[in-house]
């Protein structure tokens, strides 16, 4: 089996896990002013900045939410817990994600704590680079407006993709467990690729912007 082959099982296995358990979707908002509310109905766009569909696969105490920034941090949170808290509409203010801070939030994504976080990131020289990270052991932050961890250091991220815990032998060559900034080489590439593709197709959760986030000045 080639690669495209094997990345793309692992996000269908995925998928159909999750599809599986799809008859109740949880529901969080986060507000341009800093805020989060659950189980709301969709209110105009005007003060909405993400609305995020939790699945009921994700429910539970060993997946995490995961807040990515372009200053190369990222928040971990457990859904579970945060559904768990009784936020109120609008409550639970969160300084991690208000529009003037110095971070620029860039993704949110759902997924199991023993899964990878690849990272595309641009160098201080202008080039790409590419490293997949493991998410086991990483600290779950209890608030939204925590700093993060520390996951690419001086290098300014551009897209965070999800990577089944199926695909680790797979992804291997690119794996880093420290906070440099990878390295993308001519054999890389054809894995990035297949990656690219099949993050869009299945697995990751896919909050959709009310508007397009640009990095700060």
């Amino acid at each position: 089996m080639d690669i495209d082959s094997k990345i793309a099982e692992a996000y269908r296995a995925r998928s159909e896990a999750v599809a599986a358990k799809a008859r109740t979707v949880y529901k969080i908002v986060l507000y341009k002013d800093g805020k989060v509310s659950r189980d709301v109905e969709e209110r105009e766009y005007v003060d909405v900045l993400y609305n995020i569909r939790i699945r009921p696969y994700y429910y539970n105490k060993k997946s995490r939410m995961l807040f990515c920034y372009d200053n190369g941090h990222v928040n971990v949170m457990t859904p579970y817990e945060l559904l768990n808290r009784k936020l109120k509409i609008k409550g639970l203010k969160s300084n991690g994600f208000k529009m003037d801070t110095d971070a620029s939030l860039h993704k949110v994504c759902v997924c199991h704590k023993d899964d990878y976080l690849v990272i595309c990131s641009y160098g201080g020289d202008g080039k790409k680079y590419i490293k997949a990270m493991p998410l086991e052991n990483r600290k779950s932050h209890g608030n939204m407006d925590a700093a993060g961890n520390i996951f690419v250091k001086d290098a300014r991220p551009y897209r965070w993709l999800v990577v089944p815990k199926t695909l680790a032998y797979t992804i291997a060559p690119i794996i880093c467990k420290t906070t440099s900034i990878g390295y993308l080489q001519e054999e890389h590439r054809a894995l990035v690729e297949a990656l690219w593709t099949q993050n869009a197709v299945a697995m990751e959760l896919e909050p959709r912007p009310v508007e397009q986030l640009e990095p700060r000045r």
